[in-house]
């Protein structure tokens, strides 16, 4: 028998409760890769880049604190691209799962462009738009995120059983921070890498190991099959 809980501390206090009583505390795989993604929130962990999930945020904040400019950014979306949907900014919040991803995605679908374009047409908007560095970093964020936003949106599933597939997508995502962290690999940025390897040192360390017994394990499988 086993129980499956949050990451909070009351839920830690239980689950030590219910080991001394012989019955197995699991953490909520999805509420692990919260944590782990959390980690994208803070530029710390993007050294040597000029603050980009800051400017990010401040950029969003400044729209969604004002309806005049939350406007004129509809209205600049429209003009440049009317044949795509008019998007409003997303704030992202630590606490909130897949946020931040939300926020990056979002602004960096076409609101980005429509930010600068308004930035250059209305002078006296008191905005700084994203620069080119910036919005590379923040696109390699977006990428090494997916997987595990991904990972956690099939996880909470409750129209099928999951709990047979959290080791399937463990190791999807650990492959994945395996490859955009590799000093080898020159798609991403030294910063970005960076990130993905402290995501899996993170994943590797604290939660599910390096994955090669479930690797053995589900290759047994397909050769059982």
């Amino acid at each position: 028998m086993s129980v499956t809980t949050d990451t909070s501390a009351n839920m830690n206090t239980f689950g030590k409760g219910l080991e001394s009583k012989g019955v197995a505390h699991i953490y909520c795989t999805a509420h692990n890769l919260h944590l782990l993604t959390k980690k994208a929130y803070d530029d710390s962990n993007l050294p040597g880049t000029q603050e980009p999930m800051k400017a990010a945020r401040k950029l969003v904040e400044f729209f969604n604190k004002s309806s005049q400019a939350q406007a004129n950014l509809l209205t600049m979306q429209e003009i440049l691209f009317a044949n795509q949907p008019i998007l409003k900014p997303i704030q992202d919040v630590v606490t909130r799962w897949w946020s931040t991803y939300s926020m990056l995605e979002r602004l960096l679908d076409h609101i980005h462009e429509a930010m600068a374009a308004l930035r250059k047409s209305k002078n006296h908007m008191d905005f700084e738009p994203l620069n080119d560095s910036q919005i590379t970093v923040l696109s390699e964020v977006q990428n090494i995120l997916k997987p595990i936003v991904k990972a956690q949106r099939h996880l909470e599933g409750d129209s099928y059983s999951t709990s047979s597939q959290v080791p399937i997508m463990i190791d999807k995502v650990r492959k994945v921070l395996t490859e955009f962290s590799a000093p080898e690999n020159e798609r991403f940025s030294t910063a970005s890498k960076s990130l993905a390897r402290l995501l899996l040192q993170d994943l590797e360390h604290n939660h599910y190991g390096d994955g090669q017994r479930v690797r053995m394990e589900v290759e047994r499988g397909a050769r059982d099959h």
